[in-house]
């Protein structure tokens, strides 16, 4: 029976795409599904064992799977032969405790409650490829390059600032040639208006 059940709950999560996992304890089968890991619980009933009794014994198995299980994958999921409702926990306790129901019957899997994303499983530790690593480390050296070649050259402009001289200092601009021939007139001739007119007209 319990085999049974293993390779039905097996095919059921491989039809969806599924991966299926070594299980780390806490469980029967595990899978990936995408990013999150399922854990998934056979419990076997036996053929006399209905009503109150199998419900007590499939919340207990619950109850178990959410102590040893629900820090390790995403969503959990009780697998049980079917043995319709009165045999198992109201549908209103698996969704209080996130766990899915899954009913393994003639016609393969059902899954008669949802399996609720549990909380509290660490982070996947992500695996960097080495060549990732060896481009990262290539592009800091040469970061670490230009940054010294950066204070090179404020260096180098600091220096030149330091150089020059100072205000004060600098050479006087040339005077224009009008100026200098103004200045070189006698004084009787300097902005004469006769002159001024005679130029005119030897224009």
């Amino acid at each position: 029976m319990e085999e049974r059940l293993k390779r039905a709950v097996r095919d059921y999560f491989l039809s969806r795409g599924c991966e299926e996992i070594e299980p780390p304890k806490g469980v029967d089968a595990a899978f990936r599904e995408g990013e999150n890991l399922v854990g998934v619980k056979v419990v076997v009933l036996d053929v006399g064992m209905v009503g109150l009794v199998a419900a007590k014994r499939v919340r207990e198995a619950m109850l178990e799977l959410l102590k040893e299980a629900s820090g390790l994958y995403d969503k959990l999921y009780i697998a049980v032969p079917e043995v319709g409702y009165r045999s198992l926990p109201l549908p209103s306790e698996f969704r209080r405790s996130g766990v899915g129901l899954l009913e393994v019957g003639e016609k393969g899997v059902v899954e008669r409650v949802p399996a609720r994303l549990l909380k509290g499983r660490p982070p996947t530790q992500l695996r960097v490829p080495p060549e990732f690593e060896t481009r990262v480390k290539a592009l800091e050296e040469r970061v670490a390059r230009l940054e010294q070649r950066l204070n090179e050259l404020y260096k180098l402009l600091e220096e030149l600032r330091s150089s020059r001289p100072p205000e004060g200092l600098r050479a006087p601009p040339p005077a224009s040639a009008e100026l200098l021939e103004a200045e070189e007139l006698p004084e009787f001739v300097r902005d004469n208006p006769w002159l001024v007119e005679l130029s005119k007209r030897r224009g």
